[in-house]
């Protein structure tokens, strides 16, 4: 005898009524986001932006190209000794990982630069979580000497402080859990002897992760590294700078170290594709925070992330686009 069934909160309505208010979140936060964009200074940004100098903005292009070749010089530190990887991969991996990061949500980014390590690098899976893992470990610790730059010419706004003391408890944590993974190699294949054969394994597979730490354990090279992120950071500063010449904003040099400050902050939340409107919101506050007029904030907000923008995606594009007439060529 068939039976008759009705739907609960078990049955097949429930799973659509569990998601209405994630839905009306999302609602919520696209109106308030439509509302926030239909009273931003639009035609007086347009007006600057088209009254804008270029050569500053040739100069903001120019200084913004660096960085990416500096951040593949780091990875290649990060590289554990026994992979062997010549400058020139490496850059193309990193180009390719920058431009997915550019243009994927959430980790996506970072995910597919694990993806190029592993196919183009010839990383095994675990070599290359490190590398990446390295990346945002040294990137951290740029973005905690900027918050402590900040401080000694300026007070971070109000709807900052939070995030960068959390910020510095965080990515000191982090160091301190990488150091003591960096030297723990020895003491975990001491303890797989033991332990049962299948924790065994693991507990080796965990050493073996290990010893690529290399880095951590040679205070030369993470030297050597930490310089190279201040560059980066200092490329950043060039940048806002040039985008305020650009646009004729009139504000101290270290205005600049506190827009910077605050877009990496702004940065460490993971969202929509290179933090478009998240890094657009953070710049325009900070800006505002300065004293600087609505329509010219929004506009040194759109420009400086449009560099970042034109960089990040002309590298790969111009390497996939490179690869694509080589491999046409006859022969």
């Amino acid at each position: 005898m068939h039976e008759s069934r009705q739907d609960g909160p078990q049955g097949p309505a429930g799973p659509r009524w569990r998601h209405v208010p994630a839905w009306l979140v999302w609602l919520a936060l696209g109106a308030a986001i439509a509302a926030a964009a239909w009273l931003m200074p639009w035609r007086t940004a347009w007006a600057a932006l088209l009254e804008a100098r270029k050569v500053w903005i040739a100069a903001a292009l120019a200084v913004c190209l660096a960085g990416t070749p500096i951040t593949a010089t780091e990875w290649g530190f990060f590289l554990p000794r026994r992979y062997r990887l010549a400058w020139r991969r490496v850059f193309g991996i990193v180009a390719m990982t920058v431009t997915a990061r550019a243009s994927l949500p959430f980790l996506a980014g970072d995910a597919s630069g694990a993806g190029l390590l592993v196919m183009r690098g010839g990383l095994d899976p675990g070599a290359a979580v490190l590398v990446l893992t390295l990346d945002q470990l040294f990137t951290g610790l740029g973005k905690v000497a900027m918050v402590c730059a900040t401080l000694v010419f300026a007070r971070l706004p109000p709807f900052l402080v939070a995030g960068g003391a959390a910020l510095v408890v965080l990515v000191l944590v982090f160091l301190v859990l990488m150091l003591a993974a960096s030297v723990s190699g020895g003491v975990l294949h001491g303890l797989a002897v033991r332990l049962p054969a299948r924790a065994a394994r693991w507990l080796r597979g965990a050493a073996d992760l290990t010893a690529h730490l290399e880095i951590l354990r040679s205070p030369s090279r993470t030297a050597v590294v930490l310089a190279l992120v201040g560059s980066r950071k200092l490329i950043e500063v060039g940048v806002t700078l040039a985008v305020q010449r650009a646009l004729g904003i009139a504000l101290p040099p270290w205005s600049a170290v506190l827009v910077v400050t605050a877009v990496n902050l702004a940065a460490v939340i993971p969202g929509p594709p290179s933090g478009l409107g998240v890094f657009e919101a953070t710049a325009l506050l900070t800006y505002r925070f300065l004293g600087v007029p609505p329509g010219m904030a929004l506009a040194a907000a759109i420009l400086q992330h449009a560099v970042y923008f034109a960089t990040d995606l002309g590298y790969g594009y111009a390497l996939l686009a490179a690869e694509a007439v080589r491999r046409r060529r006859p022969g």
